[in-house]
């Protein structure tokens, strides 16, 4: 994600994979996949769960997130990589 002037705003690096990462906020966020089975990444900090995204339901639109010391365009991009990654999986399975 890019600011108006074309400069980075958040990059993420190895998603759809169990660990992977945001660099934003002049910092590198930690996320991993809570299961496959499971609509839920969660955001690790200092090796603890500090937050989570999570899907309603498999069949759901609605999904939430809770990602506390992000800031708002940073948590924006985590809640849109993790929608997109969730989709393109749904549609790869079925």
């Amino acid at each position: 994600m890019t600011d108006q002037t074309g400069a980075p705003v958040a990059i993420a690096d190895r998603v759809g994979r169990e660990n992977w990462t945001v660099e934003s906020d002049g910092r590198t966020h930690a996320f991993e996949r809570d299961s496959i089975w499971r609509l839920e990444e969660r955001f690790i900090v200092d090796g603890e769960q500090a937050g989570v995204v999570r899907r309603a339901g498999p069949d759901s639109g609605e999904a939430s997130a809770d990602l506390p010391g992000l800031s708002l365009p940073a948590q924006v991009f985590v809640l849109l990589v993790v929608l997109a990654g969730w989709d393109l999986a749904a549609a790869a399975s079925g």
